[in-house]
């Protein structure tokens, strides 16, 4: 039976339950029709206490640290050798994370990376062989490799694709390094790009 009294000394804690609250809590009140600030607050069940907390805290961060860089010039490189590959031209840094070919971390998390690089030589010969990989904290992630072996004196030219996600931390750097092993002749660098997000769940509000 719904009551309209409110009993003399107040209502008693932990009194309010699912069956005393109406639809019209929410569907009555004003609709907050853009992005929730940063701080704005939501209620929450924090192992059964009830707490508030910041949208900051809640929101997906997917997007808010993301990147996308070329270079369409030559980059000349000796053979046989780890180069990192250059990147001048930027699309777009969000959070700007990105320099000097680098891009390094502002926080704890797993990110996602891609990445294309054409290598060259100035003559074809047998046994071309060309490898691309990426270079976190200065060091080769081994896993995350692209080759190829030409066994024909046909190809003087492979385009070489890596992707793959790493765990990083604050301040960690990820380069791009290529090389081309053509008998010792220039191995070129061209056609270049990296990029890259960080990998969040994303939460969706439901009306």
């Amino acid at each position: 039976m719904s009551k309209t009294t409110i009993p003399t000394g107040g209502i008693a804690d932990d009194a309010i339950s699912e069956e005393h609250i109406d639809a019209t809590v929410i569907t009555g009140s004003t609709a907050l029709a853009a992005t929730p600030a940063d701080t704005d607050e939501l209620l929450i069940s924090d192992a059964g206490t009830i707490k508030r907390i910041d949208f900051s805290h809640m929101k997906s961060v997917a997007g808010s640290e993301a990147f996308l860089v070329k270079e369409s010039s030559t980059q000349t490189v000796s053979d046989d050798t780890y180069t990192q590959v250059s990147f001048t031209s930027e699309d777009f840094d969000v959070g700007s994370n990105f320099a000097s070919s680098t891009f390094t971390a502002p926080s704890d998390g797993k990110y996602f990376f891609f990445a294309n690089v054409t290598i060259a030589g100035t003559s074809a010969h047998t046994g071309s062989h060309y490898v691309s990989l990426f270079y976190k904290n200065g060091s080769a992630v081994d896993y995350l490799r692209s080759v190829y072996q030409d066994n024909a004196n046909e190809t003087i030219m492979a385009q070489m694709h890596i992707t793959g996600a790493l765990d990083l931390s604050a301040t960690d750097t990820v380069k791009v390094y290529a090389k081309g092993n053509i008998n010792s002749n220039t191995a070129r660098f061209i056609d270049k790009a990296f990029g890259g997000f960080k990998l969040a769940w994303v939460i969706y509000l439901i009306k």
